[in-house]
């Protein structure tokens, strides 16, 4: 979806208070409901998903299955209510694990996509070599390397960055409010949740879960799937973490308008009580030079 796009700042996928908030969502409902509310907290319509069952009652994006994101901005956040009640959400990244040095041959070696290249291993205790065959690739460093309390170098440490879309691969990470310990599987991660009361602002660095759970480089978010029960105000990625102050009005829960609304609001009757004193102290003023020149 937005692959091709140029991406930096903000990316927004859902906004409750539009037209058509779910036109790149897809939902499915089994015993509960999906529908917009007027938040009594936040005074503006809202998305709610609400069901028996987490597993049923969802939204995701994009619509189509097989479709991806394709957002690549690191920082997903989600401005959403607690509804204290079981809360789950999940997200597909696609990443990919980084190169790895393997020991070749000393030769230098042109680039050559048909040959295939002898590589020797050698056993970190036992010292056996083996040979095996990779795909060549000039696009390596190279740099001289030595055994373990041995001084004589054997080869050269070549990165081999060749065949790189078989190391790309597809994970997701699983957050929720009903488990109360982290499990990284090799495709699936599963974490808890800690929600306040009221509304809250998810933010979920996913560079740096890709990294701590896998090892591996974050490449972009291929879907988004969000389950009951909450509320939701917004989901957005951006290229960082910005401060209440440096967000667009739009993007903020409580729009600074309402604000000053209140403020003039509490400043009108002051003012109003002022204006009638006043009044009534040059009234009181005006009849006491009455009566002194008499």
């Amino acid at each position: 979806m937005f692959s091709n796009a140029y991406q930096s700042g903000f990316i927004s996928i859902f906004y409750s208070c539009g037209s058509n908030p779910l036109s790149l969502w897809d939902k499915q409902v089994k015993n509960g409901h999906i529908r917009r509310v007027v938040d009594d907290e936040v005074k503006s319509l809202v998305l709610e998903i609400s069901g028996t069952n987490v597993a049923t009652t969802y939204i995701t994006c994009p619509i189509q299955p097989r479709a991806s994101l394709g957002v690549k901005l690191p920082f997903l956040v989600m401005v959403i209510k607690n509804m204290k009640k079981y809360f789950t959400f999940e997200i597909q990244i696609l990443d990919r694990l980084p190169a790895k040095p393997v020991l070749a041959d000393s030769k230098p070696v042109g680039c050559s996509p048909y040959r295939p290249l002898q590589v020797k291993e050698a056993a970190s205790t036992t010292g056996i070599e083996e040979t095996s065959t990779r795909p060549r690739c000039g696009c390596v460093e190279e740099t001289p390397i030595h055994f373990l309390g041995q001084s004589e170098a054997y080869g050269r440490l070549r990165y081999d960055v060749s065949d790189t879309n078989d190391k790309d691969m597809r994970r997701r990470f699983r957050v929720s409010n009903f488990q109360s310990a982290t499990k990284v599987r090799p495709f699936c991660t599963t974490m808890p949740i800690g929600l306040n009361s009221g509304w809250n602002q998810v933010q979920f660095n996913l560079a740096d879960f890709t990294k701590r759970a896998y090892g591996s480089i974050y490449m972009e978010t291929i879907r988004v799937q969000i389950h009951a029960n909450v509320r939701i105000r917004r989901i957005y990625f951006s290229d960082t973490l910005y401060s209440d102050d440096e967000l667009p009005n739009e993007f903020k829960l409580f729009a600074p308008s309402d604000k000053v609304k209140d403020k003039k609001g509490k400043e009108g009757p002051d003012k109003a009580e002022g204006i009638l004193f006043i009044n009534f102290l040059l009234c009181a003023l005006n009849r006491l030079g009455f009566f002194l020149l008499k």
